[in-house]
């Protein structure tokens, strides 16, 4: 399960280069928002 969270960056921060923890952070909470608005067309 991925979730968008501060400790979450702060390890990933050791990692990765800050440009692609944004390019995970962009995608992952547009796949959250795009869930959300799907489950709600759903129900």
């Amino acid at each position: 399960v991925t979730a968008l969270s501060l400790p979450e960056f702060m390890i990933l921060k050791k990692v990765m280069k800050p440009k692609l923890i944004l390019l995970f952070a962009t995608i992952v909470g547009v796949g959250i928002i795009f869930t959300g608005y799907l489950f709600n067309a759903l129900l």
